[in-house]
């Protein structure tokens, strides 16, 4: 778990290969939005990656990497990178809220406006989650940069 600890945050980075990589001059962006299958007024046209098919965001994330408390990185058997991540109350009830209206459709998590996955909400989602997926090194750099350097500058 990450705590305003200098030293913890040069550990984690140094164990994950990062240290000296993580972008200085830009800060990567972390969201997360819920998702349409079709088209309406206010949601912005964009397309998953992995099939090149049409999905729609709602313009305002549902949480961003300021509603996380702590995070936590890993690999998991398959050498898969695993974020775990506990959200700040508020971001919870407000991510509870909106999963549960949202039972069946996607949320998807952008880096920097690109969409790097797109799970389907299979349940009510609150005070912690766990995104896995084959991120290349460049993307997990971009996410620790979001989630934990930004936010001990």
């Amino acid at each position: 778990m990450v705590q305003n600890s200098t030293f913890l945050l040069l550990l984690i980075a140094i164990t994950l290969g990062w240290a000296g990589q993580a972008v200085a001059d830009e800060h990567a962006e972390l969201t997360f939005r819920l998702a349409e299958a079709s088209d309406a007024e206010g949601l912005i046209e964009s397309f998953l990656p992995e099939t090149g098919e049409k999905i729609y965001l709602h313009a305002k994330p549902v949480v961003t990497a300021n509603d996380v408390a702590s995070v936590t990185f890993s690999r998991d058997p398959n050498k898969r990178y695993v974020i775990s991540l506990e959200f700040k109350p508020l971001a919870a009830t407000r991510l509870a809220e909106a999963t549960e209206q949202h039972l069946g459709k996607k949320i998807v998590c952008q880096l920097d406006g690109k969409i790097v996955m797109a799970p389907t909400v299979r349940g009510v989602i609150s005070k912690r989650a766990m995104i896995n997926s084959q991120f290349t090194d460049d993307e997990m750099r971009r996410i620790f940069d979001a989630l934990v350097l930004q936010k001990h500058e």
